[in-house]
């Protein structure tokens, strides 16, 4: 608005200042009357576009509906095979890793096995040692105690002949001189001579029976000391009896054994061998399927990607579809941190957020 003064002078400072303000407003007001036209051109031009917003949204959203649809339920489909597959892979692959570590323990058990069999057997084979020599041994003493029994033996029968021998030749003697003196002085002799004989007698007599006696009670001794050896022997032998068995029962539980330390090393040369077979193709496998698998994961990063992206186009179709009425002022008003996000990270999944969350 135009303010003036005519009733003051024009050479005042008064005068001067109220004709600058004058311009002011004038200025002021001409420039207002530019804001306001502008104002009117960008309505204008934003009915122009919300227009054209409405002709493009009804002109292309049923055929991209229609042209998308089918090419995303295949996508979708696809990607739930692969899925699929790549779960039965790594199943399949779970499960061989287990069969490995099994055979691994297997592996290990059995060769705690072979050692404890092979401890025991060298345990066995000890005691088969000991018990051969201690046998040995009770031959040695047996056979001893044998030949010592034998020269008692022959000893006593040498002493009892030598005895039989004595008395035999005596009785000759005694026949022969009766028969030859037959005078009178040699009956006299012979009379004392058998008188004498008779005393010697007498006196062999008395000697006679004790050595019997003693001879007697030495038999005696040396029957019960060879009855003793005899027992000695026959408990020896008893000993060496009881030592065969045990030899006999560690030699089969040895033999035992050794069958089944060899039944086992078959058995764990088997697997081995199996192992050893099958180890190449489980390798060979992985080696082929770890490509598969990273492979189909890059694809199946794809497909989700362009999922996302093809979700995103329909969410924004969708979104001008329900804000058409002011889009300018809607798409104003999205989250600061949505932008950020956006800004910062360029992914499908966060531009999905954040048109979910407007």
């Amino acid at each position: 608005m135009c303010v003036t003064n005519c009733g003051v002078s024009t050479s005042s400072p008064f005068l001067r200042t109220q004709q600058r303000c004058c311009e002011t407003m004038r200025d002021l007001n001409g420039r207002l009357a530019g804001f306001i036209e502008k104002v009117h051109q960008l309505e204008l031009h934003n009915g122009l576009l919300d227009k054209e917003i409405q002709e493009i949204k009804g002109r292309t959203k049923p055929s991209v509906e229609e042209q998308y649809g089918p090419e995303l339920r295949t996508l979708r489909e696809l990607v739930l095979d692969i899925s699929h597959q790549k779960h039965q892979m790594e199943i399949g692959l779970q499960n061989l890793e287990e069969e490995l570590s099994g055979l691994r323990r297997r592996f290990v058990e059995e060769a705690q096995r072979r050692s404890d069999a092979e401890r025991t057997i060298q345990t066995l084979q000890k005691d088969m040692g000991e018990a051969f020599q201690a046998k040995l041994q009770l031959d040695q003493r047996a056979q001893c105690l044998m030949d010592e029994m034998h020269s008692l033996k022959i000893h006593q029968e040498a002493q009892v002949s030598e005895m039989l021998d004595q008395i035999q030749s005596s009785a000759e003697e005694v026949s022969m001189h009766r028969l030859v003196r037959l005078d009178i002085t040699d009956a006299l002799q012979d009379i004392r001579a058998q008188l004498e004989d008779h005393t010697c007698q007498q006196v062999g007599g008395h000697s006679f029976p004790s050595q019997f006696t003693k001879l007697t009670e030495a038999a005696k001794t040396k029957g019960e000391v060879l009855r003793a050896i005899q027992q000695e022997i026959q408990g020896y032998r008893r000993q060496v009896q009881t030592l065969d068995v045990e030899v006999v029962s560690s030699k089969a539980t040895g033999e035992a054994l050794e069958k089944q330390l060899h039944d086992v090393e078959d058995r764990h040369m088997m697997e081995i061998l199996q192992c050893q077979v099958r180890l190449p193709f489980y390798l060979q496998f992985t080696s082929v399927i770890i490509p598969l698998l990273s492979g189909d994961r890059t694809e199946y990063q794809d497909l989700l990607n362009v999922k996302m992206a093809l979700d995103v186009e329909i969410l924004s179709y969708r979104y001008y579809q329900y804000h058409s009425t002011n889009p300018i002022i809607h798409l104003a008003s999205l989250n600061l941190s949505c932008l950020q996000r956006m800004s910062t990270k360029s992914s499908l999944l966060d531009i999905m957020y954040c048109m979910y969350n407007v």
